[in-house]
């Protein structure tokens, strides 16, 4: 048998209906392998894809926007695709490909970026870009997984680099030693040093491995959630390096833990996915599209053996293969399917201090969730909802933008009481304003010419009112969910703002505007005050709300709308100070 037979049989069992039969999957297979071959450069020896500007320096956005470049991950992804075809030619070039990428390591163990990869060949020869660490975990995974299941096709002098290249980025991940709640790149460093100790016999990576699951298992499961909370993207990179651990570790209780996390990293995925829009639930600690990628619905068909089936085509299903199996286990199966009944889940972060809550409210109509506290980062969906079918979906998300930008200097608290949410705004002094995991000089300045909050609906908004009995109040309908918004505290030093409505293809932005226009120069630690206090409704049944009450006393807001409780400091400062002032309750 054949890898893609064997995958195949592994991801659809005996050929059911709506399943594609194993020629199909063949075909496809080559269709889709057809497509990354023509992205080969034989002379660099690397795939040629289009350039990302995730978290890569602005000297780099600005030389590689239009152009595209060579990438150390896709390419080393093709290569275990090639490897997989047990086809001569295809293996030889799998190899040229592997030598490529373990040149491009650094191996220098005096170096702060020993055991890391480059994202780009281009990075390499233009000297102007910081390696991303990241790239230990994610491609230090991928060799490991090609010493373990590919040993067998490749030449022993090879074999040995690739084993030397593993050890190596164990190393690096060893010596970073990143925060567990930075979970997909723990978990992965997890898979690389414990199955590489294991592997090669290396008792101190092992130990260093074997020690960071056991505490990722004990904190984890203690809060029944991962720290790096509900994320459709890194969630997916989770599971997936959970499954890898599965395959390849060898410890018994070592097994028992990973089997555990891996069931609630199913879990998750489950209990917030939302059937009538085929959506994943919010609130999202970390997501790159607020739509959920065909990608995730592939897993999810492919792990329940095609017993969920969202009407994906053959292509699609096959586009987003997995290199491992993973099944999700049976009797989470029906969560997927069911039609909610209106029903509010409730996770609370205890490791974090303060501890965090995300308050999740789900019917057959709509799905609204809410953290208690978050920064607003574009990564950071702190205040979600979906709503209509899964042909059409459509969503409401809460930005702040500073000159189109996301403003990650803006920090985000709420409380929630199924489809009633209070919330604040406030602003860190320390936090950069693109980039919260940067910390700052607590008097920076910055240019700003156009500061807002926004609204950012997909649907067909109608019924436009701000209402003259209550200030800052404005409402419409999307898809027959009707949004109530109420403004009731907002000021940027001298700057009130008030609400700017405009409508571009399906997207209606509903913005409350502080300033836009004329460049001004703004010291958030020398503001007198700066916050926002708002009431967001969301309901499928029309009823006049009442105003939020709101009283500010010592440069605290307190907020009380539908029996919520809410008060934050309105006076800029550190992160750490905002979020020790956030008080918030459901009376």
């Amino acid at each position: 048998m054949s890898s893609e037979e064997f995958v195949f049989s592994k991801t659809y069992g005996d050929h059911a209906d709506g399943n594609p039969t194993l020629a199909t999957f063949l075909n496809y297979h080559d269709q889709i392998l057809d497509a990354r071959n023509h992205q080969y450069n034989p002379w660099v020896q690397l795939l040629r894809v289009p350039f990302s500007p995730f978290y890569s320096r602005p000297i780099l956005k600005f030389l590689l926007k239009y152009y595209r470049v060579h990438s150390t991950r896709d390419s080393l992804q093709y290569a275990i695709r090639l490897l997989k075809t047990e086809d001569r030619a295809m293996g030889l070039r799998a190899q040229k490909i592997l030598y490529r990428i373990l040149s491009l390591q650094n191996t220098d163990p005096t170096s702060p970026y020993y055991g890391v990869w480059p994202k780009y060949w281009e990075e390499t020869i233009s000297g102007i870009s910081q390696p991303d660490l990241n790239w230990a975990n994610f491609l230090g995974s991928y060799l490991l997984l090609v010493s373990l299941e590919y040993r067998q096709r490749l030449p022993s002098a090879l074999i040995t680099q690739v084993d030397k290249s593993v050890i190596h980025a164990a190393r690096a991940i060893q010596r970073r030693n990143v925060p567990l709640n930075y979970t997909n790149i723990a978990v992965l460093g997890v898979y690389v040093t414990l199955v590489a100790g294991e592997t090669y016999g290396i008792d101190d990576l092992y130990e260093y491995g074997f020690t960071r699951l056991h505490q990722i298992h004990h904190n984890t499961m203690r809060q029944g959630m991962f720290t790096e909370y509900n994320s459709p993207v890194y969630g997916v990179t989770t599971l997936d390096a959970f499954g890898r651990l599965r395959l390849h570790v060898r410890d018994a209780q070592a097994k028992i833990w990973v089997e555990d996390l891996y069931r609630l990293a199913w879990k998750n995925i489950a209990h917030y996915f939302h059937w009538p829009t085929q959506q994943w639930a919010g609130p999202h600690s970390r997501n790159y599209s607020t739509l959920l990628k065909p990608y995730v619905l592939a897993l999810i068909e492919q792990g329940t053996g095609g017993r969920v089936r969202f009407g994906l085509t053959e292509k699609v299903m096959l586009e987003n293969q997995w290199e491992i199996p993973l099944p999700c286990p049976v009797d989470l199966e029906s969560d997927f399917l069911q039609i909610r009944e209106p029903c509010t889940r409730i996770k609370t972060i205890v490791n974090e201090k303060p501890q965090r809550r995300l308050t999740t409210y789900l019917t057959s109509d709509f799905t609204l969730g809410s953290v208690s506290y978050s920064d607003l980062w574009h990564q950071r969906h702190s205040l979600l909802a979906y709503w209509g079918t899964h042909e059409t979906p459509g969503y409401l998300r809460l930005r702040f933008l500073c000159d189109g930008d996301d403003f990650a200097t803006a920090q985000f608290a709420s409380v929630q009481k199924e489809g009633n949410v209070l919330a604040g705004l406030m602003f860190a002094t320390d936090i950069d304003r693109r980039n919260p995991y940067v910390n700052c000089l607590s008097d920076q300045v910055i240019m700003v010419k156009d500061l807002r909050l926004r609204f950012e609906l997909m649907g067909a908004a109608t019924d436009f009112n701000r209402s003259t009995n209550m200030l800052g109040y404005l409402e419409c309908c999307v898809e027959g969910v009707w949004v109530q918004l109420v403004m009731a505290y907002a000021q940027f030093d001298d700057w009130i703002g008030q609400w700017e409505v405009t409508q571009q293809s399906s997207k209606t932005y509903i913005d409350w505007v502080f300033f836009s226009g004329k460049r001004r120069t703004v010291n958030l630690a020398k503001l007198g005050v700066a916050g926002m206090g708002l009431g967001v409704r969301l309901s499928c049944k029309y009823e006049s709300i009442p105003p939020v009450k709101q009283l500010v006393k010592d440069k605290i807001l307190t907020l009380k709308w539908y029996g919520l409780s809410l008060s934050f400091s309105v006076f800029p400062n550190s992160q750490a100070f905002l979020i020790q002032s956030i008080s918030n309750d459901s009376i």
